[in-house]
């Protein structure tokens, strides 16, 4: 990665219709790092802003690193990943909801706690207006959630009536073909590049990638995402080297697969307002009959989508009014001096 280089982001978390979905456990597995640090603190005492530090360093540096977006505010990192000549670490938010304890400690983890910068006292004795707020967040989740289940329970209908017609046989014929001259094999990287947040659904945008092809599945949108999880399926069958964006709402079927061999993304075209123009498959080729029904029933998914995206909206907002309680009872001047020198020691360990 050269120093003016963009990091690569996406999210490995997301509101879906059964809660809160996580990929955290499994993209940071201790076995697969050097060296895990988990930041804890509350709401507003920097975890963010750290981050986004150990990135900045990182990209000056010219290292190779990845952020990790909260998947409920797409303006925050919840966690960097860091490689350099086969050496990785990783940096993560380890409060909830994807809460996480050591298991390793000093031998892989390490805890970064920013409560230490912050007035204990002064916090508690507005002990009953956060408790309030906390609530308030909680219930705006718990509806978010409600409506995110109708949401995911409308579009399993339009896909229960389409897999009894796809042409399993076809669409392995086409895939095939397409990776015949994918020689490039690895396991899947998962992640996710879509997500249902405060700020509203947000789709990253395909210029992290380095495409050469890029391939927009269209038709009935589906149709779409059962040709794309199948493709998956038997990319994984032939070994291919890809990373596999899921979807938000159910977090096991296909958003996207980007095949670095080939420089080659498909995408599902409903989300292609985050890419530049590209070449159409239509999905709905592969399905035994037409597949254009469910106008009404995406003209009502849209209608619950936006109360979703209302009720996350409101809980984004109580967050923020949270945050401030604990802004006022930090040291932010001990903890800036902290976070540069806790920075630039990650990122001596990875140089070292």
């Amino acid at each position: 990665m050269s120093k003016t280089q963009k990091a690569p982001m996406s999210f490995i978390s997301a509101n879906s219709k059964n809660g809160f979905f996580s990929l955290y456990d499994s993209v940071f597995d201790t076995k697969n790092f050097d060296r895990i640090y988990l930041l804890a603190g509350g709401p507003g005492t920097g975890k963010s802003t750290f981050l986004r530090t150990v990135s900045q360093k990182a990209a000056e540096a010219g290292v190779e690193h990845e952020e990790i977006l909260c998947s409920s505010d797409p303006d925050s990192l919840d966690g960097v990943i860091l490689v350099h000549h086969g050496k990785r670490i990783g940096v993560i938010d380890a409060t909830p909801p994807h809460g996480r304890i050591i298991t390793s400690p000093a031998i892989c983890e390490e805890l970064i706690d920013l409560g230490a910068f912050w007035d204990a006292k002064a916090l508690s004795r507005q002990k009953e207006a956060l408790l309030a707020l906390a609530e308030k967040k909680k219930q705006a989740y718990l509806c978010g959630y409600a409506q995110l289940r109708a949401l995911g329970a409308l579009w399993d209908v339009g896909s229960i009536a389409l897999r009894s017609r796809f042409d399993e046989e076809k669409a392995k014929r086409q895939i095939k073909h397409k990776l015949a001259t994918h020689k490039q094999k690895g396991e899947e990287r998962v992640r996710l590049l879509h997500a249902f947040t405060g700020a509203g659904e947000v789709v990253l945008p395909c210029s992290g990638f380095e495409l050469q092809n890029l391939l927009l599945i269209g038709g009935n949108p589906n149709a779409a995402e059962i040709y794309l999880t199948y493709f998956n399926i038997i990319a994984k069958e032939m070994g291919v080297k890809r990373t596999v964006y899921l979807s938000p709402l159910d977090g096991e079927s296909v958003d996207a697969i980007h095949l670095p061999e080939s420089g080659t993304l498909l995408i599902k075209e409903s989300l292609k307002g985050a890419c530049d123009k590209g070449r159409r498959i239509v999905a709905d080729r592969f399905f035994s009959s037409p597949t254009d029904e469910g106008k009404e029933r995406f003209s009502v998914m849209n209608a619950v989508k936006k109360m979703a995206l209302s009720e996350f909206k409101e809980a984004k907002g109580i967050h923020a009014a949270i945050e401030e309680y604990y802004i006022k009872a930090m040291d932010f001047d001990a903890l800036a001096t902290y976070r540069r020198k806790k920075a630039d020691e990650i990122l001596d360990r990875l140089l070292s």
